[in-house]
């Protein structure tokens, strides 16, 4: 259900650079990825969840001043609109149609802007190239966001969407492109300020992936003079670890065991 995240930077396209050098997103000449991953209700279908940076000054994310945009994927697209409107909820006016779907806006109770995606995945690939990961990071593990009301943001989030929250987290399961038995979870997560592991984020979130050989990984963007913490936790599903992108975006990693 998690169509895209969208991030500001001053400099997008060294953002996009930085994130294939060191943990191998292939972006290539772009400033967006794409994450592909099978529907585990619909095996066969191979779907998309963005990962794509905008200058500082873009006006995409309007009305919001937020840093963070998110996607969202929904079935019916009128009629979220319209339960938004119910609710009181800011709607923008415009709906944009295009080969890989239609689109339309709105702000979460934080003040995220959120991007409605009616998708059509088919038509997704025929607009863009063939995008792969490098080895490093195998898939998006989650987005976490820091605020003083999570509870807020569940509630908007579980009634709008229908997402059902275990405590402050949606999972979103899905299966491999390569291997359509496994399964695979990317969560969204609203937790209090505070409430965090090491390498503090400067953004007000966190952006998790999975990763192969953690240790290795980390020792690599150390000789980098990239700040990560010092402390690996191992938990029985696998072990995190965590660093700071060039503009202070805190990222998690975890390799499963």
């Amino acid at each position: 259900m998690i169509g895209g995240l969208f991030l500001k930077a001053e400099d997008p396209k060294f953002l996009a650079r930085w994130y294939e050098d060191h943990l191998g997103i292939g972006f290539g000449t772009n400033v967006y990825f794409s994450f592909k991953w099978r529907d585990s209700k619909k095996i066969e279908a191979i779907n998309n969840t963005v990962f794509s940076f905008f200058k500082n000054d873009s006006g995409y994310f309007l009305p919001s001043v937020s840093k963070i945009m998110f996607n969202i994927r929904v079935e019916n697209l009128d009629s979220i609109r319209l339960k938004l409107k119910e609710g009181k909820h800011f709607v923008d006016e415009k709906v944009e149609s295009y080969d890989y779907g239609r689109f339309g806006w709105t702000m979460d109770t934080l003040g995220n802007k959120i991007e409605l995606w009616e998708a059509i995945d088919g038509g997704f690939e025929d607009n863009n190239s063939t995008m792969e990961l490098f080895g490093k990071v195998t898939g998006l593990q989650g987005i976490t966001v820091f605020c003083a009301e999570p509870s807020k943001a569940i509630q908007f989030y579980s009634e709008i969407f229908e997402m059902e929250f275990d405590e402050n987290s949606y999972w979103m399961k899905w299966n491999s492109v390569e291997n359509k038995l496994e399964s695979n979870k990317t969560k969204l997560s609203f937790v209090n300020f505070g409430d965090d592991n090491p390498a503090n984020s400067i953004s007000g979130f966190k952006i998790g992936f999975y990763v192969n050989r953690l240790t290795e990984l980390l020792h690599d963007l150390k000789s980098s003079e990239i700040k990560v913490s010092h402390e690996i936790v191992e938990t029985p599903e696998g072990k995190f670890g965590w660093a700071l992108d060039p503009y202070g975006n805190k990222i998690e990693f975890f390799e499963r065991n």
